[in-house]
């Protein structure tokens, strides 16, 4: 149980991790957008363009966040019947 709930806990530490070369979140977002926004991707080529780092990454994470953690929260709730914020 405590494995669960040190990692629940721990959730916006995480959301909120920021470095020179590295942020997650809203923040993550806002960094990728504000890059495509200020021409990061302009005059760029095809062929110079890498889809998985500049795109399909980002997909996936939204993907895996939004559709997989039900039965690790579940778990969570199970094992830590006082998350009733989940």
């Amino acid at each position: 149980a405590d494995i669960y709930r040190n990692a629940i806990l721990d959730i916006p530490r995480h959301l909120n991790a920021k470095n020179d070369k590295c942020c997650f979140g809203a923040e993550a977002f806002r960094a990728w957008a504000r890059d495509i926004e200020n021409g990061k991707f302009d005059g760029m080529s095809v062929e110079d363009f890498d889809t998985w780092t500049c795109h399909t990454n980002y997909i996936c994470v939204l993907a895996t966040n939004g559709s997989c953690c039900y039965g690790y929260l579940d778990k969570a709730k199970e094992q830590n019947p006082d998350f009733t914020f989940i």
